[in-house]
């Protein structure tokens, strides 16, 4: 058991050193319902806020995580399974093997590491002290405006000021993904990002890796929508194409018509209507919805499902999945 958990805690630090958002101990909901959706993303393999939790150990629950769990956090790592991941880490010593080192050893060991992990601080500190220059987060300027008021794709143009950055160039950041970056001169006064999904944003001015500015971001639908997640670019099918009787359905011929492959893995599909609902208040509010996942073929026979609440600063998740 206590092997088992040393694995899950390596498991645990290799994405937090992925992710770059500092320990995980610090992280906050909307962190693990963001780490939810990227990793669904990554992998294909939805994996709830709620069991993210419990691995962090957010959620109080004395159980190892189950295999598909553990799967998809080693293919979230770029490992083929969780088989792999141990592999990869397991110390090799022959079966049956005890390697017990001598007291004087040991003693060695121990004086050797100190004295290692002292130079390493040190070192740490005098290069941060060094090559880290002060930022005044006053010294620079970042706003943003909408091409169109509602609608996706959407472009969002920012106009930036960074001239005293002691850097050649600077990042936009479109949201807490650090994947949506993009590298500018510092000198440059504008930039364009297309944001493909809507959703609430907080674009980020980076200066070497310090956050100097952010801008809080609603990109809206007009009404309802049906996007399917391509690699680069989704695919928009219109309301016209999908409403069906009083409801929205996206068929599997549909897909094959825009030539996207429901196999080895389904794609991502996501209709929703995202707008400003005015007095509606997160902690008082009724929902209701009638959804249902017809397609059950390959590795879709769970039918995995997921209702999404965007709310200001969080959000709401609802998974369902077929019985069994």
């Amino acid at each position: 058991m206590q092997t088992a958990n040393n694995h899950l805690d390596k498991c645990i630090k290799e994405i937090e050193a992925k992710l770059g958002w500092g320990n995980g101990a610090q992280w906050t909901h909307q962190d693990f319902l963001n780490l939810s959706e990227q990793i669904e993303e990554e992998t294909g393999e939805p994996l709830s806020y709620i069991t993210l939790k419990r691995i962090w150990g957010k959620v109080a629950y004395n159980s190892l995580p189950n295999s598909n769990t553990l799967n998809t956090l080693a293919h979230f790592l770029g490992y083929d399974s969780w088989r792999g991941f141990l592999h990869c880490h397991r110390q090799e010593v022959k079966p049956g093997q005890t390697v017990k080192p001598s007291r004087k050893n040991r003693k060695w060991a121990w004086n050797l590491v100190g004295i290692a992990v002292l130079g390493f601080i040190a070192l740490v500190i005098i290069l941060s002290a060094k090559g880290r220059p002060n930022l005044n987060p006053e010294d620079f300027q970042f706003s943003c405006k909408k091409v169109v008021s509602q609608g996706i794709p959407n472009s969002v143009v920012f106009n930036i000021d960074a001239k005293k950055s002691p850097y050649d160039s600077v990042v936009v950041q479109q949201s807490w993904d650090t994947r949506l970056r993009t590298t500018i001169p510092k000198d440059q006064s504008q930039h364009t990002s297309i944001y493909y999904f809507p959703g609430y944003f907080d674009a980020k001015l980076v200066v070497g890796e310090e956050v100097v500015q952010e801008q809080s971001l609603h990109i809206t639908t007009d009404g309802w929508y049906c996007a399917v997640q391509q690699e680069a670019v989704p695919a928009y099918f219109p309301v016209e194409e999908i409403r069906q009787q009083g409801r929205l359905e996206l068929g599997p011929d549909q897909l094959r018509s825009r030539n996207i492959s429901l196999q080895p893995r389904p794609p991502l599909t996501r209709m929703g209507n995202c707008r400003d609902f005015d007095g509606l208040m997160a902690d008082n509010f009724v929902f209701e919805a009638k959804v249902r996942n017809t397609y059950k073929e390959g590795s879709a026979v769970c039918q995995n499902t997921r209702i999404y609440l965007l709310c200001q600063g969080t959000a709401i998740w609802i998974t369902l999945t077929a019985k069994g």
